[in-house]
C-alpha cells in the first residue's frame, strides 16, 4: 500500500496542527517577496490562488513521491511506502533558486531590480483600453529592439541608470494604443518577449493565437 499525506506545515513541529491557506504557506516558505513589486502600495504582497503551495508544492510533490514509491515497490518486492508532503517544504524546494542565488538584492530586493515587479523592461504595462501587455525584455538585444519598435529615443543605458524616468516614458507610450494594436505590432516585429495579459474569461481566445492551448 502506498499512502500520500499532504499537509500545510508538515506532520511534526509547532505548526503541524495549525490551519492554513495558500497565503500562509507561501509566506512561510520565504518566497512571498518575489510575487509582488515595490510599486504596489496598498497590497504589498500577493500570491496566485492555490497554484503555488497547493498545486505545485503539495499535489505535484505528492505525485512525484507516489511515482517514486511505485518504482521502489517494483524494485524491493512489493513493500509499500508513506509519502509525507508539507506544502511549505515543497514550495521552498521549488523556489530554491531564489534562496541560493548570490545576487539576490539586484534580482529581487532592490527597487527596479529584475524581478521586483517595477523593472522597466520586465513588468506589465497598461494599454489605452485598460488592459495589459507583459514585457520581458531583460536581455540587451531585446530591450534595444523594444525601444526601436516603441520609437522611444533614449540611451539603452538609461534603463538601468534612470529606471523611474524610463518607466514613466514607457507607461505613456503603451497607453497610446489598445492591447490588440500592440499585439499586432509586436507580432509583426522580430521575435520579442511581449505577450498580452488575458483576463480569466477570454483567456482561451487570446492564447489560441499562440498554440491552441484550450482545444
Amino acid at each position: 500500500l502506498i499512502v500520500a499525506r499532504i499537509t500545510g506545515f508538515g506532520q511534526t513541529g509547532e505548526l503541524s496542527q495549525r490551519f492554513g491557506r495558500e497565503l500562509n504557506y507561501v509566506a512561510l516558505s520565504g518566497l512571498m517577496p518575489t510575487f509582488a513589486g515595490h510599486s504596489v502600495k496598498r497590497f504589498p504582497y500577493w500570491t496566485p490562488a492555490n497554484m503555488l503551495a497547493g498545486f505545485a508544492g503539495g499535489s505535484l510533490m505528492a505525485a512525484f513521491g507516489i511515482l517514486a514509491a511505485i518504482h521502489q515497490r517494483i524494485i524491493n518486492g512489493g513493500k509499500g511506502s508513506i509519502i509525507d508532503v508539507s506544502m511549505v517544504d515543497g514550495l521552498a524546494y521549488l523556489g530554491s533558486f531564489q534562496t541560493i542565488y548570490k545576487d539576490i538584492d539586484n534580482v529581487w530586493n532592490k527597487p527596479f531590480s529584475w524581478f521586483s515587479g517595477d523593472c522597466p523592461v520586465y513588468r506589465c504595462y497598461e494599454t489605452s483600453d485598460g488592459k495589459f501587455m507583459a514585457v520581458a525584455a531583460l536581455e540587451r538585444r531585446f530591450h534595444t529592439k523594444m525601444l526601436q519598435v516603441l520609437e522611444v529615443n533614449i540611451p539603452v543605458s538609461d534603463i538601468w541608470t534612470k529606471p523611474a524616468e524610463v518607466t514613466e516614458k514607457l507607461e505613456a507610450v503603451f497607453k497610446t494604443k489598445t492591447r490588440r494594436e500592440w499585439m499586432e505590432i509586436f507580432r509583426g516585429a522580430s521575435p520579442l518577449p511581449f505577450v498580452p495579459v488575458p483576463s480569466y474569461q477570454p483567456a482561451s481566445h487570446i492564447l489560441s493565437f499562440c498554440q491552441n492551448l484550450f482545444t
